[in-house]
Order: C-alpha cells, then sequence, then structure tokens
C-alpha cells in the first residue's frame, strides 16, 4: 500500500475487486483505514462483530439477489453491523456474476452497461 501511495502524487486511492477479490478489497478496506473507500463485487463477508467494526473507510457490496453461495439475509445482516457498509443486493433474478461480461446472459433488470 505504501508503494501505491507514494505513486499517487497525493491522490486518495480505493479499491475494487469481484468474486474473490471482492473479498480482498473488503480484507484491504478492514486492514488499511487510509482508503478512500471499497467496492466489493460479490465475496466473502465477515461475521465477526469485532472485525467489521474495525472498517474505517466506506464500502459499498454489490451482490445478485439470487447468489446461491452469498445469501441475501447474510448480506443484509453483514450490512446491519457498520454505519459505513451499504450493501445493494439486485432486486433482479440475478444470481453470482451479474455485473461481469460473462454473466450477462443471466442478467434480468431494465439496462446493462458494459465497460
Amino acid at each position: 500500500m505504501n508503494e501505491i501511495a507514494d505513486k499517487s502524487d497525493g491522490a486518495r486511492i480505493g479499491v475494487v475487486g469481484w468474486c474473490m477479490g471482492g473479498g480482498l478489497a473488503l480484507d484491504l478496506a478492514v486492514a488499511e483505514p487510509t482508503l478512500a473507500g471499497a467496492v466489493m463485487y460479490y465475496g466473502h463477508l465477515m461475521t465477526d462483530p469485532a472485525t467489521i467494526a474495525a472498517l474505517k473507510v466506506p464500502l459499498l457490496g454489490n451482490f445478485g439477489g439470487k447468489d446461491q453461495g452469498i445469501p441475501v439475509q447474510d448480506v443484509e445482516a453483514f450490512a446491519a453491523e457498520h454505519p459505513r457498509v451499504r450493501c445493494l443486493p439486485s432486486p433482479y433474478e440475478n444470481g453470482f456474476g451479474f455485473a461481469v461480461r460473462a454473466g450477462l446472459e443471466a442478467f434480468s433488470g431494465d439496462a446493462v452497461a458494459i465497460v
């Protein structure tokens, strides 16, 4: 993290991760309070309230409303533990991988952006 900060010319640094990277983004957000924020698409969640309380940066979590690996109830319980966490379960019939190009055939919703 220090090497990245040294090369950032003073700009604030954030992290974004998908799948396993989403969980790693969460891990970094807990471990590195100098981050500007973190965004996770899927990824493991934390259950220990003390660990969740260590989160000092804003976190946005995006999850498929029908993800069988990360149930909506788990996402809501995780978000309820910390005021800096905002989790957005998809209101559509989307499962894991809805935000990646390979998951577009399973996407159900009003709009899709491909970047």
